[in-house]
């Protein structure tokens, strides 16, 4: 199940994120769940919160912060189904985000998505280059 979370999650959200992205923080997640221009959907399965993608709503854009999905969960096509749900809003025209150089799969994930290679971003992620990629809503 799929449901838009909130403040009533943000221990939840926090454990599942820390676990894979250990430089966002308790703040930074409770900052995401009160701005009006943020959303952090997830995944359950039964009650257990294995998924969760945030995004910032920027105009007609959305710009993705971070999708996690617990280990043990990965390849049952849960992260494709948080981003079904970010495809299907209305007044969206493209969806950005950005993604370690080094994370082969992930690339690989976002390009079978329909997202697009636009430009290496040097020392991104303390150090790492990171790839910006992005799609256009209603491309294949």
């Amino acid at each position: 199940m799929i449901k838009f979370l909130d403040i009533d999650y943000l221990d939840d959200i926090y454990l599942l994120v820390n676990n894979y992205l250990n430089f966002i923080d308790y703040k930074y997640i409770k900052n995401e769940l009160t701005n009006l221009d943020n959303e952090i959907i997830g995944f359950f399965v039964g009650t257990e919160l294995v998924g969760v993608l945030s995004y910032l709503k920027i105009l007609d854009e959305i710009e993705i912060n971070y999708i996690v999905v617990k280990e043990e969960f990965r390849r049952n096509k849960i992260a494709s189904e948080l981003f079904k749900n970010i495809f299907k809003l209305k007044d969206f025209k493209v969806i950005n985000l950005e993604v370690d150089v080094t994370n082969r799969s992930a690339i690989e994930f976002y390009l079978k998505l329909g997202f697009k290679q636009i430009r290496i971003r040097k020392n991104y992620y303390q150090g790492k280059d990171g790839l910006e990629m992005k799609k256009v809503i209603g491309e294949l």
